[in-house]
């Protein structure tokens, strides 16, 4: 039964609309499992791959090999939030990685266990948080069989 997620994020959150809604969904989260934050600065040196590989650097300090490691990316595979619930209740432990603005090293991608995506399209980090958190709480809700998702 799935206890723990940590979500590792490169980048911080800039509006005050992220905090509230961000705030909402952890509390409706509680009643299921712990939900974990960790923020990575975004790197500003020289090129992307070198800006890319710092963060790397710093992403790989968070993870735990017990924890599945799941990468949102825009290639990873889709699936609906029925599926999603079932894959994430697999795992009784699971760290996502959300990129910044320069998108996720290949490094970080190849440890991945899973990649997955939410869309083809590209959202910067703070609404891919949102979009996670929401459909974590559906999945908790279609695990519970709570109304929320009909």
């Amino acid at each position: 039964m799935l206890r723990e997620i940590k979500i590792i994020q490169v980048g911080r959150d800039k509006f005050k609309y992220v905090d509230l809604i961000k705030s909402d969904y952890l509390r409706r989260l509680g009643h299921y499992f712990t939900v974990n934050e960790i923020i990575i600065r975004e790197s500003r040196s020289g090129d992307k791959i070198t800006r890319l590989r710092e963060e790397a650097k710093e992403i790989k300090k968070h993870f735990k090999r017990s924890s599945a490691l799941i990468i949102l990316s825009p290639e990873g595979i889709e699936m609906d939030s029925v599926k999603f619930s079932k894959f994430i209740y697999k795992f009784p432990s699971i760290t996502f990685v959300i990129g910044g603005s320069d998108g996720l090293c290949e490094e970080i991608k190849i440890l991945g266990d899973y990649i997955i995506s939410f869309s083809k399209m590209t959202f910067p980090h703070h609404l891919a948080k949102i979009l996670l958190l929401e459909q974590l709480y559906r999945a908790a809700s279609i695990k519970h069989n709570r109304k929320y998702h009909k």
